[in-house]
């Protein structure tokens, strides 16, 4: 099995959510940082304002600059700059124009502009055609005005826009008259600020993940750096190193995968400790008596050697963490290092225990020598 580091282990695990926690806010910076140069033209709004057109009308009789017309609309239109870069007046290669079809537009009208020292001009260029002379705009200006549409030939006026501007691929044309739509009320605006929110919500969710991931994978480095410290400070006999084989034998140790070992070696070293607190006196059915507490104890009262208090005040932890994790971020060589110090703590405890039974063995032995000696005596 190859050979990994804890950074490598790390930043493979988490790699989506690292790209997401930094690649989301650099596409957005990207997306509102690149040059667009884009000029909208919107269709707000159509009023019929006369229409004599039906059953009903019949002997009336409507004028407009003396003469007889049938119906007349007002239309409403909005000129802006959506995009990020100001459009000249020297830009403008062929002006912009809304082109009506069969249809007669007159008394063209600037209701709203902004800023208010813009000066658009429009003028009827031919019959059927509305110019709206060159003129610089900057990223969000705009204008509104509004057009007389003569005997329009359906309810809904059919045109179309020409023009062509430097830099700017075409012109952009949208229709809100008669949109239902909820997002035909936001402009542009909103709709960035509703892709910065959820762009914004996801690099959230992403770091706080990566920093939670980062924090396991810290306090699990540092757990293994202290254990494979601790271990070192054990005093490792002959004996004790060839019963650690033999115990590695004896739990076929390799046919388990990581989490499997370290679990399995956890409550072995658990049930040793409790069995020796046991056996010398100890209360082991107090909740709040952890096995740190436990360990500490049997090391004053000389059971163990005091370098396993701190062996096991350490692998603990590295063991806990790792099996708290979802995944694991032992490399191989850490986890055979922390292996071989858990076993050499469950030998040197089944070691201390065997000798505490053969103590008592010993010590039964000779009381029942004792009294057996005594009751000779007075037969």
């Amino acid at each position: 099995m190859a050979m990994k580091s804890f950074g490598y282990d790390f930043l493979k695990r988490n790699i989506l959510n690292i790209i997401l926690t930094i690649g989301v806010p650099l596409s957005l910076w990207f997306y509102f940082q690149r040059d667009i140069k884009e000029i909208t033209i919107t269709y707000e709004s159509n009023t019929p304002v006369v229409s004599v057109n039906n059953s009903l009308s019949q002997g009336i009789s409507i004028s407009y600059n003396s003469i007889p017309i049938e119906s007349m609309n007002v239309l409403t239109f909005l000129v802006s700059n959506s995009g990020n870069r100001p459009i000249e007046k020297s830009s403008y290669d062929k002006p912009v124009s809304i082109i009506f079809n069969n249809e007669t537009p007159d008394n063209p009208i600037i209701t709203k502009k902004l800023p208010e020292q813009l000066d658009p001009i429009l003028s009827l260029d031919k019959q059927s055609e509305l110019k709206i002379s060159p003129l610089l705009l900057n990223p969000g200006d705009c204008f509104e005005f509004r057009i007389s549409l003569v005997n329009a030939k359906s309810q809904k006026p059919s045109f179309k826009v020409d023009g062509r501007i430097v830099g700017v691929p075409r012109i952009i044309i949208k229709d809100n008259s008669d949109s239902k739509s909820i997002f035909s009320v936001f402009s542009t605006i909103y709709l960035n600020v509703a892709i910065s929110m959820v762009a914004l919500l996801i690099t959230m969710a992403s770091g706080v993940k990566v920093l939670m991931n980062f924090l396991k994978y810290n306090i699990s480095k540092n757990a293994i750096e202290k254990t494979i410290i601790a271990g070192k400070n054990i005093n490792i006999t002959p004996e004790i190193r060839s019963y650690s084989k033999n115990l590695a034998e004896r739990l076929n140790i390799q046919r388990y995968d990581v989490k499997s070992n370290l679990l399995m070696l956890r409550i072995k070293i658990e049930d040793l400790v409790n069995e020796l607190v046991r056996m010398h006196g100890g209360d082991s059915g107090k909740k709040s008596y952890s096995i740190a507490a436990k360990i500490r104890n049997l090391a004053q009262k000389e059971v163990v050697p005091y370098e396993m208090v701190s062996a096991i005040n350490d692998i603990l932890p590295a063991i806990n963490g790792e099996l708290h994790n979802n995944f694991s971020y032992i490399n191989n060589t850490s986890f055979e290092t922390i292996q071989e110090i858990a076993l050499n703590v469950v030998s040197v405890l089944e070691s201390k225990l065997l000798s505490a039974n053969e103590s008592r063995k010993i010590s039964s032995s000779i009381c029942l020598d004792d009294k057996n000696i005594s009751n000779n005596k007075y037969d």
